[in-house]
């Protein structure tokens, strides 16, 4: 007689890569609860997390999740991933590191434990290991010229499209790394660069000088294993923004991909200078030492192909219609290079990389199915983007 089991193909996988879930041995029609559970899936933070969904087995007492929709559960509907975006958040926070010494891109994998019950008794187990970043990816602290940052590559025996990566108003440098660890993985050495909130950067966003992004493309484009003709900027939310203004104004940038962008230069902070009670509006950029006026950004001048990326239920500022007026000021000009719009319908400012939870909708808006199927899209786009831009 087979004994009930679980079996995962693969077992273990890039985080960006979907796996498939079947059950076996089971009794005929037998329902049977299976349980997702993460207890450390957060490079450079916490997050603990878990799932569940109840299916009937099949005349031969098996579940195959490509072809099967749960009876009842943490999602609805035919999901092969839908275990590991439906996860319900118990602990989700980065280690702020205000010292990039003190910071650790740990760990480099997590495992989801899965276990299958009958009758609230565990009956089956089997665990996924979730690879955030390659084996063979090195890890580099960047201080060189007042840079604060991480850089991520492989060894390479020919030059690569490269790509300096920035976060959103979270500061610091634990969510751009988790982007530029994925990148790197791919085999597009990627830095992943704080701009405030570490180390001797600035405590918030306050006239962040181009000329800061401007130095870390010049140290990107000095590596062994990056082309430099071939530099991308990827951004998130106010990163996105600082993408933007950058690439208007160097022509060193070959390529953007702005997710939930503004398409003008906005407001960093309401005070002069931290501790103040003056109200005080500071323009979040500067360059050639004056801050940069609260205008549309000049996206004309950018010197690659755009990739938009946005939602209809941004909860932080209206992305989409951000991106259209930025896609119509583009044709306006005439711009000589690609650019696509990628707009998703209920969907919130958390876009990120797949099979991620995306449960926590509250601040960022969207659904959970709709942000995790815009996670997925979007990061198949990002990377057809590249090998578009940079083909081999």
């Amino acid at each position: 007689m087979m004994l009930p089991q679980i079996e995962v193909t693969p077992a273990t996988a890039f985080i960006d890569v979907p796996v498939h879930i079947t059950l076996s041995g089971f009794v005929p029609n037998q329902l049977i609860t299976l349980h997702a559970t993460l207890k450390n899936g957060l490079p450079g933070g916490d997050l603990t997390a878990s799932s569940h969904a109840i299916f009937q087995a099949d005349e031969n007492g098996s579940v195959d999740l490509v072809s099967q929709a749960p009876l009842f559960g943490t999602y609805e509907g035919i999901d092969p991933m839908g275990l590991f975006w439906s996860m319900n958040v118990q602990t989700m926070r980065f280690y702020h590191a205000y010292s990039l010494d003190d910071f650790q891109f740990t760990p480099r994998s997590t495992e989801i434990e899965l276990t299958a019950e009958v009758n609230d008794k565990p009956v089956a187990k089997a665990v996924v290991k979730r690879i955030f970043v390659s084996r063979d990816v090195w890890i580099q602290k960047v201080t060189d010229h007042g840079l604060v940052g991480l850089y991520f590559s492989k060894p390479h025996p020919e030059q690569r499209p490269a790509i300096v990566v920035l976060g959103g108003s979270e500061g610091g440098i634990g969510s751009c790394s988790q982007f530029a660890a994925l990148f790197a993985s791919h085999g597009y050495p990627a830095l992943a660069l704080a701009y405030f909130q570490c180390n001797d950067l600035p405590d918030d966003i306050r006239q962040i000088p181009i000329e800061y992004v401007q130095r870390a493309i010049h140290w990107l484009q000095q590596q062994p294993s990056v082309h430099p003709d071939k530099i991308t900027l990827f951004g998130r939310s106010k990163g996105a923004e600082l993408a933007l203004v950058t690439a208007s104004i160097d022509q060193h940038v070959h390529a953007v991909i702005a997710l939930s962008p503004s398409s003008a230069v906005s407001i960093g902070t309401d005070k002069a200078f931290a501790g103040s009670d003056t109200f005080s509006p500071q323009s979040s950029w500067s360059f050639q030492g004056g801050p940069l006026p609260f205008v549309e950004i000049p996206v004309e001048k950018i010197n690659g192909p755009i990739l938009f990326l946005s939602s209809d239920d941004d909860h932080w500022w209206p992305a989409a219609e951000h991106c259209e007026q930025m896609v119509e000021r583009l044709k306006n000009h005439q711009f000589a290079h690609s650019v696509v719009h990628l707009r998703y319908p209920d969907t919130g400012h958390g876009i990120r990389f797949p099979y991620i939870p995306t449960t926590r909708t509250q601040l960022n808006g969207g659904t959970p199915k709709n942000n995790a199927y815009a996670s997925e899209h979007s990061w198949r786009e990002v990377l057809q983007f590249l090998e578009r831009t940079f083909p081999e």
